[in-house]
C-alpha cells in the first residue's frame, strides 16, 4: 500500500435530486453517521486521506453500486483520475424492508434488494430522497472503510416517526 499523501485528495461528485412522484415515504439520509469526527470535517469538503488510486477505485465503485441511480459510465481513465458518467434526473426509489436477523427481532431497511430467503417476509415501499454531494462523499467513504450503506431514516409521509432505521 502506498503512503498517504500529505494533502487530502478531493472527490468531485455530481449532485442530483430525485422525486418519486407517488411516494408514500421520505428517506432522510444521514451521511455523517458513523464517520469519525476527524474524517467528517474533511469529508464535508469532499476530501479523503487516501492515495489517488484508492480514491479513484472507490469513486468508480460508488457509481457502479450506489442504489438510487443507474449510472452509465462512459469513461474510466485511472491515469488521469477522470471518470465520466451520467444518470437520469428522475428515478423511482424503492426500499425493501426486511426482518433483521438479530435477537431483538427488529427490522432492517435497505436500499438494495433483499436476499432471496427474506423476500417472502419483506415489503417494498416507494420513497422520495434527495441526493447531494455529501451523500456521494459518504458513499465513497463507506466503500473505502466498511462497505456499509449510507445510513438513513425512513419516514412515512403520514407520520413523523421513523418507519425503519438504516444501516447495512
Amino acid at each position: 500500500m502506498s503512503p498517504l499523501p500529505s494533502r487530502p485528495l478531493v472527490l468531485l461528485c455530481l449532485a442530483a435530486a430525485l422525486s418519486a412522484g407517488c411516494a408514500t415515504h421520505q428517506l432522510r439520509l444521514r451521511p455523517m453517521a458513523g464517520v469519525p469526527p476527524d474524517e467528517a470535517a474533511l469529508l464535508e469538503q469532499g476530501r479523503f486521506n487516501v492515495t489517488p488510486d484508492h480514491l479513484f477505485d472507490a469513486a468508480a465503485t460508488t457509481l457502479e453500486h450506489e442504489p438510487y441511480f443507474h449510472w452509465d459510465i462512459s469513461r474510466l481513465d485511472k491515469s488521469d483520475g477522470f471518470i465520466k458518467a451520467s444518470a437520469g434526473l428522475f428515478r423511482e426509489v424503492q426500499l425493501r424492508i426486511s426482518p433483521a436477523t438479530d435477537v431483538d427481532g427488529g427490522t432492517t431497511a435497505t436500499a438494495y434488494e433483499a436476499p432471496e430467503a427474506l423476500r417472502p417476509r419483506s415489503r417494498v415501499v416507494s420513497a422520495d430522497v434527495t441526493l447531494d454531494d455529501l451523500y456521494f462523499y459518504s458513499f465513497t467513504w463507506h466503500v473505502l472503510h466498511d462497505h456499509a450503506q449510507v445510513p438513513f431514516q425512513l419516514l412515512a409521509y403520514n407520520s413523523q416517526d421513523p418507519a425503519a432505521g438504516g444501516g447495512r
